[in-house]
């Protein structure tokens, strides 16, 4: 994928995607009747979904300039707090967290990186099902959610520079020159894909945890296996390490090392976050996973 930020800003793909979220929505709310229960988590993602359209779309309009930047943040700070009113079941919470996500995630992108966290979305619906109504190995969903993971990080576009991302993705909130508040909002954009791949994790073994289902390990059990795969590659990656030749070629050989041991590292700290985003239900059977 080519860098991003190459290009200017186009507000047409962004309404497209904002678009294109309202219809999946819709089309979830059919399916799951505990999601179309609650009307008011439904109303208040949709406001937010329909609002971050039409502020991407007015934002040209420079009279409005300080409202726009309000309407920013609030649409940043209380899209995510509607996760509190979706339903307890796996399944719907799921949709739910990436709904509340995707506003945010919006009004963060440039060009076509917005699409990705609502393909990514459907995605992960899609493993989620695979996984409650196939028999899968350990060492197979520890592979997948490798997968997911670096597809988390790399599915943005060539992100490993920080110098090479486009740093006016941060216009709808500040207007003047904050390295560290962009710095945030970089690392937010970042983290919004990981911390799906984490609550589907998450989902996946408080749905499967019954008697009835395939998956009967602890969680520790299948992170671990993750996190053995992420030792080897990196062992591999840490004797591949150039101390020789070009800058570039040396950097990228470290910059290989450093991805590997941080995407581990988030992941640990992400689904902390995802136990709680996700709660176990008591009902199930209890000590199955460890929250």
């Amino acid at each position: 994928m080519s860098i991003v930020g190459t290009h200017e800003t186009n507000k047409y793909l962004l309404i497209i995607a904002g678009v294109s979220c309202l219809v999946y929505s819709t089309y979830s709310t059919s399916i799951y009747p505990t999601i179309a229960c609650s009307t008011t988590l439904l109303m208040i993602q949709r406001i937010l979904l329909g609002v971050t359209v039409v502020h991407v779309f007015f934002w040209t309009v420079p009279q409005a300039y300080g409202v726009q930047v309000v309407v920013s943040w609030l649409i940043i700070v209380v899209s995510p707090l509607s996760i509190l009113l979706s339903p307890s079941e796996p399944k719907p919470r799921l949709l739910c967290i990436g709904f509340a996500l995707t506003p945010p995630f919006i009004l963060l992108c440039a060009s076509y990186e917005v699409f990705f966290v609502l393909v990514l979305l459907i995605h992960l619906v899609f493993w989620f099902d695979l996984e409650c109504f196939q028999s899968n190995t350990l060492i197979h969903q520890s592979f997948l959610i490798l997968v997911y993971l670096f597809l988390s990080f790399f599915g943005l576009g060539n992100i490993a520079s920080v110098n090479s991302y486009d740093w006016s993705v941060v216009r709808f909130f500040i207007s003047v020159f904050s390295p560290f508040t962009m710095l945030s909002f970089f690392l937010l954009k970042i983290f919004i894909p990981f911390l799906l791949v984490s609550c589907t994790v998450r989902a996946i073994h408080v749905a499967c945890s019954g008697e009835t289902h395939s998956i009967q390990a602890p969680t520790e059990t299948v992170l671990l296996l993750v996190l053995v795969m992420c030792d080897v590659m990196g062992l591999v990656f840490l004797f591949l390490v150039r101390n020789t030749g070009s800058w570039k070629d040396i950097g990228l050989s470290i910059s290989h090392v450093v991805i590997v041991n941080c995407i581990t590292l988030a992941l640990m700290c992400l689904y902390s976050v995802a136990s709680y985003l996700v709660p176990a239900d008591e009902r199930r059977n209890k000590g199955s996973f460890a929250t």
